[in-house]
């Protein structure tokens, strides 16, 4: 994945969207910390996943590698 694709967050009342990077990194703001489901758009398809936020006081966490999943029709369910 890379520039043309798109993060996108649902929950709740609760969306946004966050371009992904070159290399396929994605910095996220304003979220809460439990478990979230993302959905991602590349080009016509449709990946998600799922990260628990950590609850951080101090820099920036690094969340390392996460794995999409591919689906087989759009929307945070």
């Amino acid at each position: 994945m890379g520039p043309s694709c798109t993060v996108i967050y649902m929950k709740k009342g609760i969306s946004g969207q966050w371009p992904v990077a070159e290399r396929g990194e994605v910095y996220l703001t304003g979220l809460p910390s439990w478990p979230v489901k993302f959905e991602v758009k590349s080009g016509e398809k449709f990946y998600e996943f799922q990260i628990t936020i950590p609850a951080v006081t101090e820099g920036i966490p690094d969340l390392g590698e996460v794995t999409c999943t591919q689906k087989i029709e759009a929307g945070i369910k």
